[in-house]
């Protein structure tokens, strides 16, 4: 799992080209994980 945070004036998320979440000026946490890691465990690491 890696993970960095970066300072953004603005970010959206787009699922099929809809925007289904959005910010203004704040903090944006990109996570990425791979495929070895169930649900739960990925739910675990991310609680942590």
């Amino acid at each position: 799992m890696r993970g960095r945070i970066q300072r953004v004036q603005h970010a959206n998320v787009k699922v099929d080209g809809d925007i289904v979440g959005e910010i203004n000026a704040g903090l944006l946490l990109l996570l990425g994980m791979l495929n070895l890691y169930t649900t739960d465990s990925n739910s675990k690491c991310i609680a942590a």
